[in-house]
């Protein structure tokens, strides 16, 4: 099976198909198996032409869907939303670390050194009288 037709077809109908990755598994490898025997008698055959014979990618989906109880259907999904839910916020929150961090060092970068120096001018001195300064 080396058509590029057959190759895209699979490809779509993995996309939408949702639910336990053994019994998706399972599926494709039943349909690349009638894929190749339609393949076999139709050697020059076209994306449209499997659309026509197998049906679209969602109606081979739904298909799918209804051969397993919809509970393991919305659990997959379910958890699929965790999963996905559950990396954009540990991305989130390494991202803000960076930022932190960074924004921290920029901040902080008289101390680079291990000291701090502050420069007085003389005119800041003579307009403040009361304070002190001393030179060393």
């Amino acid at each position: 099976m080396e058509d590029v037709s057959v190759i895209e077809y699979l490809r779509l109908i993995k996309l939408n198909l949702i639910g336990d990755k053994h019994k998706k598994e399972e599926f494709t490898a039943s349909l690349k198996d009638n894929l190749s025997n339609y393949l076999a008698e139709h050697p020059q055959v076209t994306l449209d032409e499997l659309f026509t014979e197998f049906g679209t990618p969602e109606e081979v989906s739904e298909e799918f869907a209804a051969a397993f109880p919809s509970s393991s259907l919305a659990d997959a999904r379910t958890k699929s939303w965790a999963i996905k839910v559950f990396v954009a916020a540990g991305i989130f929150v390494a991202a803000v670390i960076v930022f932190c961090t960074i924004y921290n060092l920029c901040q902080h970068e008289d101390f680079r050194n291990g000291y701090y120096v502050e420069t007085v001018s003389e005119s800041e001195m003579a307009s403040s009288p009361e304070s002190s300064v001393e030179y060393y």
